[in-house]
């Protein structure tokens, strides 16, 4: 019976800390509430940024990218143009940074008019936060 309660124990709190929600960014992805979460575990795999005066471990170009090519395909087939907006850096813990970048998708042909933002989350290792919808959504 020691045993059991020992281990139950010393899982509890690794269970707890498994899931931790460290950020939620929200989108809206044609009228769908969506949201990109940031999780302790990923948080803690992507390269840590001491010094900010210094370069980032991962150059802002490559977060780019890698969020236009998510984007691509979540895009309907006749929006050609995803037009990169707003790339922000956000300190989201003691030395652990994120790129949020802000993407729009326009049709073939079309310069200007509004467009919900799109909002792309990726982590310093060049990993993409993939979207998920925000569940019990009004817009459903």
């Amino acid at each position: 019976m020691k045993r059991i309660l020992i281990c139950i124990i010393i899982l509890i709190p690794h269970f707890g800390r498994a899931d931790t929600l460290v950020l939620a960014i929200p989108s809206t992805l044609y009228g769908v509430k969506m949201e990109s979460k940031v999780f302790l575990p990923d948080l803690n795999k992507s390269p840590q940024w001491p010094d900010p005066r210094s370069n980032p471990p991962l150059a802002p170009g490559i977060a780019v990218q890698k969020a236009l090519l998510y984007a691509g395909d979540l895009k309907h087939k006749d929006e050609t143009h995803a037009r990169v907006g707003d790339v922000t850096l956000k300190e989201v813990g003691s030395s652990y940074y994120i790129y949020v970048i802000q993407i729009g998708f326009y049709p073939e042909g079309a310069r200007d008019g509004f467009v919900s933002p799109l909002y792309v989350v990726v982590l310093m290792d060049g990993t993409v936060v993939k979207l998920s919808e925000v569940p019990n959504s009004p817009n459903k």
